[in-house]
């Protein structure tokens, strides 16, 4: 088992960059001692490389233990580089900013939210990412690019507990904020800054996300839980979700569909390859024209740790078409999962990101173990082999996020067993749909409004009776649920034993069947 992770590289470097991440976060946060600690490592670390870097065998090893004082590193410098921000903590100032994200109705719904990049506090030039709340409805007024000065008392996200016993920094964090504001008096002007491409980048996905979003709204005005859904869908914009729907997504198992994840870019990836193929493209054209619609796909989501999982395992996967070499979804998802946290470490506290990454992985490893234990149903007729795939796909996911689920949501469901049988075609068929609505819309609305919004509406009710259908089952999900974290590393241990204990079993009967062979 050793040599097979050693094999997978990838794997080994991942978990000992995010090894170093988690020990900076548990055990030195801001201080001086971190930072000679880490020197100290580094210097052994680099002086061990020198000395028994011709033993290419220990060379994965070494290399692993230089990530792990790069995970260390790299997060103490994201934290240093949020710190200017916080000597105005607690204060009340005049800041002035740009708008980068649209107003939102933050789950409370007593105020609205919006991110910004400041580059002035009083006097002082100081460019940081903050999130303000603003309990005016006048705030919708706000496009993104606009210029907004207001005052306000600037605060520390707070490292306390937070639903589920998430740090609330961490949590601000792997949103790239550093501090959140609380204001009213605020002043709306023109911005005439000249923005960085990647600012530019992140405010023309944003645009998009609006155009969408209001046109959604404008096919699916007759019914606010239609309006909501496909944009939950759609976009990953659970800002118009009432509680009611929210809650019965959630006890029924199929939340997820509203978190633009690897479901969504696989639909999307398909989608575009028909598309391309019925003009009769070379697929290596097709897969190079493919890699910029799905990076502008993931600035529209606002790069959601999920759907840049999935882009980046898209994009391996492509690249290694292009370049013909083999493809290994495992270490393609390790490699994803390193890229993202190189960028932002702090990604790693993101429930989203760990959700995303939880059910890929349980997927990967034990969807093809699950289905080989239901081979039997390839005698169904017809369904047989489309049941199976479901049903291994659905109690895989569970098995991977029940805990995270449990933690987080404090909810606890087996409905998603069921559910996710069909929701996945019915996403496939609502995609399809809201494409063509989306296409036609602006050239003949009567079109949209009157033929073909009716299947996609029928579709998204059908998605609404399902969630509210299995949340009156309540022997189905257990709600109020809280669990410490110790019981995480139990969960997640016993499944890691299960599933070695199952591979060595399958050696050991392959071994023996390849020896009575020979005999």
């Amino acid at each position: 088992m050793f040599n097979n992770l050693l094999n997978r590289k990838m794997v080994l470097y991942c978990i000992a960059y995010i090894m170093g991440i988690v020990c900076y976060t548990l055990i030195f946060p801001r201080s001086t001692t971190a930072v000679f600690l880490l020197a100290l490592i580094l210097i052994t670390g680099i002086i061990t490389y020198l000395v028994i870097s011709r033993n290419k065998r220990v060379l994965p090893l070494i290399f692993s233990i230089l990530l792990f004082i790069t995970g260390f590193g790299r997060i103490y410098i994201e934290e240093s580089n949020s710190m200017p921000i916080y000597k105005f903590k607690d204060e009340s100032h005049w800041i002035t900013g740009q708008v980068i994200t649209e107003p939102t109705l933050t789950q409370s719904g007593y105020n609205y939210s919006i991110d910004m990049l400041t580059y002035k506090i009083s006097n002082t030039k100081l460019e940081d990412r903050i999130r303000v709340y603003i309990d005016d409805e006048a705030v919708n007024n706000l496009k993104i690019g606009d210029k907004i000065t207001f005052f306000g008392e600037i605060t520390q996200p707070e490292k306390a507990r937070y639903d589920g016993d998430t740090d609330y920094y961490l949590l601000m964090q792997s949103k790239d904020v550093s501090a959140t504001v609380f204001t009213n008096n605020y002043i709306i002007e023109k911005f005439e800054k000249e923005n960085s491409l990647i600012t530019k980048f992140i405010m023309f996905g944003g645009r998009v996300n609006k155009l969408l979003s209001d046109t959604s709204d404008k096919i699916f005005n007759y019914n606010n839980e239609h309006k909501a859904l496909s944009k939950g869908i759609a976009l990953g914009n659970k800002s118009d979700f009432n509680i009611t729907l929210s809650k019965a997504m959630q006890y029924s198992g199929i939340i997820h569909i509203s978190a633009v994840s690897g479901m969504h870019i696989v639909i999307l990836f398909n989608s575009i390859l028909l598309l391309l193929q019925f003009f009769r493209f070379n697929k290596k054209l097709i897969y190079i024209s493919i890699i910029p619609m799905l990076i502008m796909f993931l600035s529209v989501t606002a790069f959601s740790p999920s759907c840049a999982r999935a882009v980046l395992m898209l994009i391996v996967f492509l690249l290694s078409f292009l370049i013909r070499r083999d493809y290994d979804s495992i270490s393609a998802l390790f490699f994803s999962a390193f890229v993202i946290l190189v960028i932002n470490p702090f990604t790693l506290y993101s429930i989203s990101f760990q959700l995303s990454f939880a059910s890929t992985l349980s997927i990967l490893l034990s969807a093809p173990e699950i289905s080989h234990m239901l081979k039997f149903m390839d005698k169904i007729p017809f369904l047989g082999r489309i049941l199976k795939t479901s049903i291994s796909i659905s109690l895989s996911c569970v098995l991977g996020t029940s805990w995270l689920i449990a933690y987080y949501l404090g909810t606890f469901s087996v409905s998603s067993i069921i559910t996710n049988l069909w929701i996945f075609y019915l996403v496939y068929g609502f995609f399809a749909g809201y494409f063509l609505c989306l296409i036609f819309y602006p050239i003949t609305p009567w079109l949209v409004m009157n033929i073909l919004r009716l299947p996609v509406a029928g579709i998204l009710q059908l998605i609404i009776n399902t969630a509210y259908k299995f949340s009156s089952l309540t022997f189905l999900y257990k709600d109020g649920i809280h669990l410490t974290r110790t019981s995480g590393f139990i969960y997640y241990g016993i499944l890691a034993i299960l599933y070695i204990t199952k591979k060595q079993i399958d050696e050991i009967k392959h071994q023996s069947a390849a020896e009575t062979k020979e005999s």
